[in-house]
């Protein structure tokens, strides 16, 4: 039995023998009448009859209380309430919380808790004169207090924490908590460990309080405990040390002696914590636990053992689902080794389940082990974060789970379901008795329904699913997988290439693409292997095709696109950007080029080379042999002055229009010269009397033959000195 550290309390009642998906017995109802402020840390205890009871922390505001107390509700059989809450702590200075409850065979019961100084100038403000301690308060069947409350702990120099309790039907029962002592260390005494004591039915301790961890290294806490109806009990806690994080058992007998060793419980391959234990009455046992996965969240995971501590069968996945957390997961179990497990699936990073901030989740088993239906939900609101349940179960399977439904007051944005702030809430559930295998259909095509021992029992069908949630992962990345016709399947991802760790898994089917894999340890054992193109890389010259329709674009060996820019070439959306002096035709746009007609020459006058003190244009003029006409083609260069200079001309002799210089030439057998124009001595005037040494001009090219002119060309020049 253990207490949940938030509180909204559901309760449900599951007669829990073998059975499927189990039997609700109303809504979930709430548990606390007293509603503003926070009311969180519930446990719960039921009787043989079905009565049961609430316990829980009520923080900062209930006047009752000072900075919080414990209180407490009973319930009769039907999960009506009996009497009002009462206030179970008599000392109420500071902070009294987190408690937990164990149930007598004669509807009795006790209430044990934490004294704390958090937050206080005090560091004894516990009723020992401690900075912390644990409390104790026995009730009668009828909800009288049994005196006041008593100190738990005989140590009393450090801080007595986290206190669990079990009881057997006589009433004798066993606390544990963890002592941590390191402000004032005791020799032979574990600074950081879990101890336990004794008491009989009145409330007397039967001992002094007793070490229970054989390890003293590193720290032992977090504690639970269950009791059989011999008395004898079994401990649990979980150990944290620098390399390892564990769980381990220990069992007593009625006198409190040590049954062996401790016994590891969890923890070998992956961390494990928050431990939980619950024992039938011959002394089998079941624990329950969180385990840390590789993927970062946490799986519930459980172990069977028999009475004299030998593991049954092989350890429980718990859960079903596991996207996210789940964690604080307790057990309970009846007299037939039936037992329930519940638990928090936490919506930090992945939503739970039920699709908001957290749920409650269980699932039953039965006594070999087998699980009883699929995993369900206990609550049945699902707003804001339900979380940290407790359950109580009785010999004939009735259950009681309760938890926190945590909203308000620590989270202002979360309508509160008690109206205030968190408050405790409860639902009752019970697993369906038979007499006929007819009275156990479930309506679930995976289980096998069957009627054993008067109670339903519907076992699960290996590799059979509902959901794709039920389906085991098979860590491939490259399947999906899926639940066909009642059957996990895992389909192939179409082009998926499935990686580990290593680059070296993923290879780029080409220069221009970079493989890597999704993968990232540990978190991750396998990955699916992702393709990027690089940027700016090539395969072939289509791929690197600029735009323009006068560069010529190539892919080079470096796989990099390169453009180079056609001569005299001019691009054109149509013919009319096509304007060149050809004679013969007109030039055409074609694929984005201009295009001159066949026979047309080709006249490039090139002003890129220095110009002497007399002024020198290169012109070249190309001719095809196939251009019209008759005798030798020729070729008329003349320059003359154009728009004034930066500097002072003369304006009559080198105003617009005036001849400077020109030159004839006769082309040779190829069709091909090389012309150079020279000034005249007016054009080297001009030059000479510009200030600046350069003059505007225009040089217009003719290419004739006798009988035809080709082509005219006129192209305005800057001449410079």
């Amino acid at each position: 039995m253990r207490t949940a550290l938030l509180a909204a309390i559901s309760l449900f009642a599951v007669a829990i023998a073998d059975s499927g998906t189990p039997l609700d017995l109303g809504p979930e109802f709430q548990v606390n009448t007293y509603t503003t402020g926070q009311q969180m840390t519930p446990a719960v205890a039921i009787h043989e009859d079905g009565a049961f009871v609430v316990a829980w922390g009520s923080q900062f505001l209930n006047p009752e209380s000072s900075a919080s107390g414990v209180f407490l509700q009973r319930f009769d059989a039907s999960g009506l309430t009996v009497g009002a809450e009462l206030m179970v702590n008599t000392f109420t200075p500071f902070y009294q919380y987190a408690p937990d409850v164990a149930a007598g065979g004669d509807g009795s019961f006790v209430v044990v808790w934490q004294n704390a100084c958090y937050g206080m100038s005090s560091s004894t403000c516990a009723p020992d004169g401690s900075p912390a301690s644990i409390s104790g308060r026995g009730f009668d069947a009828s909800g009288l207090a049994l005196g006041d409350e008593q100190i738990v702990n005989s140590f009393t120099t450090g801080f007595e924490v986290i206190p669990r309790v079990a009881a057997t039907s006589s009433g004798d029962f066993v606390v544990t908590w963890t002592s941590s002592n390191y402000g004032a260390p005791e020799p032979g005494r574990d600074i950081v460990g879990v101890f336990a004591r004794q008491f009989d039915a009145d409330g007397a301790p039967v001992a002094d309080e007793f070490g229970v961890n054989v390890d003293t290294s590193g720290s032992q806490w977090v504690s639970d405990v269950a009791m059989d109806a011999a008395g004898n009990f079994v401990v649990v806690w979980q150990t944290y040390t620098y390399s390892e994080q564990t769980v381990v058992a220990r069992r007593y007998d009625a006198n409190g002696v040590a049954l062996g060793g401790e016994l590891p419980i969890g923890g070998a391959s992956a961390p494990a914590s928050s431990p939980s234990v619950a024992a039938t009455a011959d002394g089998r046992f079941v624990v329950a636990w969180e385990q840390g996965m590789e993927s970062g969240g946490r799986d519930i995971r459980a172990h069977r053992f028999a009475a004299d501590g030998t593991a049954e069968g092989d350890e429980l996945q718990v859960n079903t689902h596991t996207t996210g957390s789940q964690g604080r997961p307790v057990v309970a179990t009846d007299d037939d080794g039936n037992f329930v497990v519940a638990w928090t699936a936490y919506g930090y990073f992945n939503p739970p389940p039920d699709g908001d901030a957290g749920g409650v989740f269980a699932q039953a088993f039965a006594h070999d082990g087998a699980p009883l239906g699929s995993e369900f939900q206990v609550n049945t609101y699902t707003t804001g974060y339900q979380n940290d349940p407790d359950i109580a179960v009785n010999a004939a399977g009735e259950f009681v789970v309760a938890w926190t439904s945590a909203s308000g007051y620590r989270y202002p944005s979360i309508p509160p379901q008690d109206g205030s702030g968190d408050g405790i809430f409860a639902r009752r559930m019970a697993l369906r008795a038979c007499a006929t295998p007819a009275e156990c259909d479930d309506d679930n095509p995976c289980t096998v329904d069957a009627c054993e021992g008067d109670v339903c029992l519907n076992r699960r069908q290996t590799g059979c699913c509902t959901a794709v949630f039920e389906c085991p992962d098979d860590d491939n990345a490259c399947t999906d997988d899926q639940c066909i016709d009642n059957t996990c399947s895992h389909v192939a991802i179409p082009d998926c290439a499935p990686c580990s760790t290593h680059e070296d898994d993923c290879v780029a089917p080409d220069a221009c693409t970079q493989a890597y894999c999704d993968c990232v340890p540990p978190q991750c054992p396998q990955g699916t292997c992702l393709f990027e193109p690089i940027d700016g890389c090539c395969l072939t010259a289509a791929e690197c095709d600029d735009g323009h329709s006068c560069t010529e674009d190539a892919c080079d060996a470096s796989n990099d696109c390169v453009s180079t820019p056609i001569a005299e070439c001019v691009e054109c959306a149509d013919d009319a950007a096509c304007t060149t002096g050809c004679q013969i035709g007109p030039e055409t746009c074609d694929e984005g080029r201009c295009v001159s007609p066949e026979g047309c020459p080709l006249i490039e006058i090139d002003d890129t080379e220095p110009l002497g003190a007399a002024g020198a244009l290169l012109i070249r003029v190309v001719v095809p042999s196939n251009a019209p006409g008759q005798g030798k083609p020729k070729a008329v260069a003349t320059a003359t002055t154009g728009a004034a200079g930066s500097g002072e001309t003369p304006a009559k002799r080198c105003s617009a229009g005036k001849r400077i210089g020109r030159l004839r030439t006769t082309l040779d057998a190829d069709g091909d010269s090389n012309l150079v124009l020279e000034l005249n001595r007016r054009g080297q005037r001009c030059l000479a009397a510009d200030v600046d040494g350069q003059m505007a001009f225009d040089v217009e090219v003719r290419v004739k033959r006798k009988t035809l002119p080709l082509a005219t060309v006129v192209q305005s020049r800057t001449w410079r000195q």
